[in-house]
């Protein structure tokens, strides 16, 4: 029983004696007492770098003050994508960084919006949005498509239809509903709208749509074509991408990688 207690005490200091892994922020300071009495004090590592930058000027000058190759064969990279763009001062850390957020465009949020719900609005409230949101530059090969949709009119009599076309609808035996002024209306049309709201991508890209007209209803109707949305995205990526790649200049060793570290 002796023996066994003993034994235990034994393996306890043996234990003791071993060191403990514990989390620690080594930006903050710690003291230690060492066995002598004596104080150490440990960490005050300068925090990491976690700056949000306001335009791509800023992420480049950072990477190009990193660029030289550290201990472990590493430099500065950058990551882009329509989330986010940012530089890790050293990929072989990954701490230090800087980004700058990507901000989707009112308009580009408004068609995906529209394209999830697929709304039909009567004429004032669809000119309305067409104004507004998207306003007149958004038609550079429509410029009278506002003007053309006002002049719109919808009209029903008592003719019995059965042949269902675009602007001519049979809703009953007796009753037809029709609109006028269609000729000119486009069954698609593409609108150059801006994928991000940042300052440092102005450029706008066409997104197809498809324009329909309820002459039953008297509504109108617009969502973007399948996949319209998302080449758009790409497009807008690859912008980003080629206006990092122009700052940096051809001589640079910053790698430009698409995704997000």
């Amino acid at each position: 029983m002796l023996k066994e207690f003993i034994d235990t005490l034994a393996a306890q200091a043996v234990a003791a004696s071993l060191p403990k892994i514990e989390m620690a922020d080594p930006t903050k300071n710690y003291a230690v007492r060492k066995p002598d009495g004596t104080i150490e004090f440990i960490g005050g590592r300068v925090p990491w770098r976690k700056h949000l930058a306001q335009d791509l000027e800023t992420v480049v000058a950072f990477a190009e003050r990193f660029t030289s190759i550290d201990e472990d064969g590493t430099s500065a990279v950058i990551w882009y994508s329509r989330e986010r763009i940012v530089c890790l001062t050293s990929d072989a850390e990954r701490f230090d960084r800087v980004s700058v957020e990507m901000l989707k465009s009112k308009q580009i949020m408004a068609l995906a919006d529209l394209d999830a719900k697929r709304p039909k609005m009567p004429q004032r409230d669809f000119l309305f949005m067409l104004r507004t949101v998207f306003t007149l530059n958004a038609f550079p090969t429509s410029p009278t498509l506002i003007d053309t949709l006002r002049q719109v009119k919808f009209e029903s009599g008592s003719k019995t239809e059965g042949n269902i076309q675009r602007g001519k609808t049979s809703i009953g035996k007796e009753a037809t509903a029709a609109a006028t002024f269609l000729d000119a209306v486009p069954e698609q049309v593409t609108l150059s709208v801006p994928v991000f709201d940042n300052a440092f991508m102005p450029k706008h890209h066409g997104v197809r749509c498809a324009l329909e007209i309820y002459e039953d209803s008297q509504q109108f109707q617009i969502f973007p074509l399948p996949g319209e949305i998302e080449k758009a995205f790409s497009h807008a990526e690859a912008d980003l991408c080629q206006s990092i790649r122009d700052l940096l200049g051809g001589k640079s060793t910053v790698p430009v990688y698409y995704g997000q570290p």
